[in-house]
């Protein structure tokens, strides 16, 4: 019967210890592994315990993939899907580590879907429309999506961002007719999403800082 024969630290990564079966390496854990499968040197392993280390393992390599992507910003559970499907973990695996990730609030679609409209309207200010199908692309449901921007913005925030979206193309429209000017206006709001009554008070107000 295999046995475990050695178990001492990396030296490259001291918090990681390497597993010696029969003599030969097995695999490198983190000391929590270690300590939560209970190995130790001497221990006696039947197949089936050495298939539970070896899921065990597996499920931690799933989960440290998971948590590197998400040091990077917060993801939708979609985005996470994908990202493991491409990792080429299987369905399984990747299924236990969303419910893990959930269970430790580190993937939340609704709160993914509240940064991303916060986030969106400090950096670069979108309209309510543009907000939902970007939600949509990253795989945030209709439901959520739609209540998360419309409790998060109100019209009278739309049409204050539609106006601060106006800010930095005042020297653009010097000089221009007033009908090219609206013609514009519309054309570049409505692109980015902002209803008809936030475009046409973020035009009036425009309109009248061009004329002071």
């Amino acid at each position: 019967m295999p046995r475990i024969t050695k178990l001492e630290p990396q030296v490259k990564h001291p918090s990681r210890w390497s597993i010696f079966v029969d003599e030969r390496f097995f695999a490198g854990c983190s000391e929590e592994m270690m300590a939560s499968l209970n190995l130790h040197v001497g221990d006696d392993l039947s197949t089936q315990r050495l298939d539970e280390i070896r899921e065990a393992l597996g499920m931690t390599k799933v989960r440290d993939s998971a948590l590197r992507y998400l040091a990077r910003r917060s993801r939708s559970e979609s985005e996470m899907r994908k990202y493991l499907e491409r990792k080429g973990y299987d369905s399984s695996q990747i299924d236990t580590t969303i419910a893990w990730l959930q269970e430790k609030k580190y993937l939340d679609d609704t709160q993914f879907a509240e940064a991303w409209v916060r986030n969106r309207q400090q950096l670069a200010p979108r309209g309510k429309r543009r907000l939902m199908m970007e939600l949509f692309q990253k795989g945030i449901d209709r439901d959520t999506a739609t209540q998360t921007v419309q409790r998060g913005i109100s019209p009278e925030e739309e049409a204050e961002a539609a106006y601060k979206a106006l800010q930095s193309r005042k020297n653009r429209y010097r000089g221009m007719e007033t009908l090219e000017i609206k013609q514009k206006i519309y054309n570049f709001l409505s692109y980015r999403g902002f209803s008809s009554d936030a475009v046409e008070s973020a035009y009036e107000r425009f309109i009248k800082d061009l004329a002071s």
